[in-house]
C-alpha cells in the first residue's frame, strides 16, 4: 500500500495478533482479507474499501498501539480495527518490558538469558531446540498459572488494555478516523454461546 489514500477509498487498518495476521491460513483466508472481498462485493457499496493488514503475531494492544502511532496514521484510515482475544490478557502482563536492546539486537529476555552460545544452538540445533522447548514451555505454564491465580496482575493487565486502547481510540480520533475493537472468540464453543445469546 501506498501512504497515499486513493481518492474515493475507504481506507481500513487492521491491527492485531497472530489472529489477524492469520497463523495458519492462506492470506485470501485471514479475516481482515475475507472482509476487504465482501465489503467490495457489496453492490450497494459505491466506493472501494482499502484494508492495511497489520496483523503481527505477539502483538498485544500495547504494540498495535505503537504500530499504529509509530506506522499506521501514515496510512491516513479511515477505521482502525483492533482484533481483540483472551491471550492479550496475558501476553500484556508479560509484553515489551521482556524485549531489549542487548549487545546491539533487539531480544526478548530469553534470549539475553541464553547468551550468545545459546541462541545460536536452538537457531541450529534440532536437539538444543527439542531441549529448550521443554524447559521453556515448563516455565512459561508456571508464569502463566501465577498470573491466572493472582487477581492483582490480573486486574492490572485489564487496567493496561483499556488504556492502550483508549489510546488507539485517541489517536484515531485526532487524525480524523474512528477506532473500533473486534473481540474474537478462541473458541468454537464460544461462538456458540454468543449465537445462541443472540
Amino acid at each position: 500500500h501506498t501512504p497515499e489514500k486513493p481518492a474515493g477509498t475507504l481506507r481500513i487498518l487492521g491491527v492485531g495478533d497472530s489472529f489477524a495476521y492469520g497463523a495458519g491460513a492462506e492470506f485470501h483466508e485471514t479475516y481482515l482479507a475475507v472482509l476487504e472481498q465482501l465489503l467490495n462485493s457489496n453492490p450497494t457499496r459505491s466506493n472501494p474499501v482499502e484494508i492495511i493488514k497489520a496483523g503481527i503475531g505477539g502483538c498485544t494492544p500495547l504494540t498495535e498501539r505503537l504500530l499504529v502511532e509509530c506506522e499506521g496514521l501514515a496510512y491516513d484510515p479511515d477505521l482502525i480495527l483492533v482484533g481483540f482475544n483472551e491471550t492479550d490478557i496475558f501476553e500484556i502482563h508479560i509484553d515489551i518490558e521482556e524485549v531489549r536492546l542487548y549487545e546491539g539486537f533487539l531480544k526478548n529476555a530469553q534470549a539475553k538469558r541464553l547468551g550468545y552460545t545459546g541462541t545460536w544452538l536452538v537457531l541450529n540445533s534440532h536437539f538444543a531446540r527439542l531441549v529448550h522447548s521443554k524447559v521453556s514451555r515448563h516455565a512459561a505454564k508456571k508464569r502463566q498459572r501465577e498470573f491466572d491465580t493472582s487477581p492483582k496482575l490480573v486486574e492490572a493487565a485489564w487496567e493496561r488494555i483499556g488504556q492502550e486502547l483508549g489510546r488507539i481510540g485517541q489517536l484515531a480520533a485526532t487524525n480524523g478516523a474512528k477506532a473500533v475493537v473486534c473481540y474474537i472468540p478462541l473458541s468454537l464453543e464460544e461462538c456458540e454461546l454468543s449465537r445462541d445469546e443472540l
